[in-house]
């Protein structure tokens, strides 16, 4: 039957062959045919490309920063990326089955089936449909057109340094640890390795991530989301869209707010970029 649609437009459409299922993925969702030998299968029969323990970065420590003070707590963690994580799935996924740029046209509730009209590929009737096209779901508003998406009062300004690019007293200071830090006037940092490009975990390929979650009033949020063509933005800023002036008064405020070594990380930033966080 077609269900409620997920976040994560690829993940979908890479798992279930981990289940013995058939299946047919696009861009906008994954169909699942009822396959008769599924029933004995078993999760852990992979295909033959397993996760890569590489996918993941390990970190042994939280350490947690107090203005200039710092404390540890010993919490084994592991940290990805969405490309790591991508990646591997899609390394795992046929390349028969999967569609980039088919998009979902339309479906159709049968008795015991759902029927799927793919743009480009016709008509596909599967006991399945999964629909993961983000969190501006156009499926979600069909099926749910009283969920509406309401803006929390908050936004998340993001940003990576690449391992080799940033200073080796900072890589120092965040390795293997994941690193939280409260702003003095609320909200809060967060700091960790995630695997580079291609989902390199070795040292000096990897890349410090950070995360500051930071109050935004509406007329603010209207600002922040301008872009440097004056174009006014939805739900996020991408990576380059950000004003000099945004950047500047974003660096301005992680020296009065957060702990020197996350100020630091953030003048390092080059195009930082925003997400408008909501509620649904």
């Amino acid at each position: 039957r077609a269900g409620k649609p997920g976040c994560h437009r690829a993940l979908g459409g890479l798992a279930p062959t981990a289940f013995g299922a058939n299946s047919v993925t696009s861009a906008l969702g994954t169909s699942v045919r009822r396959d008769p030998d599924a029933a004995d299968r078993t999760y852990h029969e992979w295909p033959e490309q397993p996760l890569k323990t590489g996918t993941f970065y390990f970190a042994r420590k939280r350490n947690f920063l107090l203005c200039l003070d710092r404390q540890m707590q010993s919490m084994p963690q592991h940290f990805t990326s969405w490309e790591a994580i991508y990646l591997t799935l899609r390394a795992a996924f046929p390349d028969a089955q999967y569609h980039t740029g088919a998009a979902l046209g339309g479906f159709q509730n049968m008795s015991e089936t759902v029927c799927l009209d793919i743009t480009g590929h016709g008509q596909i009737t599967a006991d399945l449909l999964i629909c993961a096209d983000g969190a501006q779901s156009e499926t979600r508003r069909r099926l749910l057109p009283q969920v509406q998406a309401h803006y929390a009062g908050y936004i998340a300004w993001r940003g990576t340094v690449d391992e080799a690019l940033a200073p080796p007293d900072l890589v120092a200071f965040f390795d293997d640890t994941f690193t939280f830090s409260e702003a003095r006037s609320g909200g809060h940092i967060l700091v960790y390795f995630i695997p580079g490009a291609k989902a390199d975990t070795s040292e000096g390929h990897r890349q410090l991530n950070w995360v500051w979650y930071v109050h935004a009033t509406n007329d603010e949020l209207k600002q922040l989301l301008t872009d440097r063509q004056g174009v006014l933005h939805h739900n996020s800023l991408p990576l380059g869209g950000a004003t000099e002036q945004t950047i500047e008064t974003l660096r301005a405020s992680a020296r009065r707010e957060v702990h020197p070594r996350m100020a630091e990380l953030i003048e390092a930033t080059e195009q930082p970029f925003i997400q408008k966080i909501v509620d649904i």
